[in-house]
């Protein structure tokens, strides 16, 4: 990781620096000099952490794109079945409230003369 750092801090200019010393090309010729010097192969390096074995699941490093997406076509093909079945089952249940509600009669008019007991 000691070489992660020393990259880092030899590249240790913002965004800003290194577009007025490209754009400003008269008055910051030393500064673009000694930006120009880091660069790799022209290009400004982009520096990530590497991936550590112990995240990678090997047993999948073997499968090709086709398999991969024909897979993940399957997924999606059961996801939007299960996803349709129950849209429709909410609008059965719906329905069938609907058709129970028109079978009971509910009387809105209360009588008025009613006796306790």
């Amino acid at each position: 990781m000691d070489g992660v750092s020393l990259i880092e801090q030899a590249h240790d200019y913002s965004y800003t620096d290194r577009f007025w010393a490209s754009i400003c090309g008269k008055c910051c010729t030393r500064k673009r000099a000694r930006i120009d010097s880091v660069k790799f192969d022209g290009k400004w390096p982009y520096l990530t952490t590497a991936i550590l074995p112990d995240n990678i699941i090997w047993q999948n490093m073997g499968v090709s794109y086709v398999n991969f997406y024909t897979r993940m076509l399957i997924q999606m093909i059961i996801a939007f079945v299960i996803l349709m079945l129950a849209i429709f089952g909410i609008l059965e249940l719906f329905l069938y409230q609907r058709q129970l509600q028109s079978q009971v009669v509910v009387v809105d008019n209360c009588p008025t003369n009613i006796t306790k007991v």
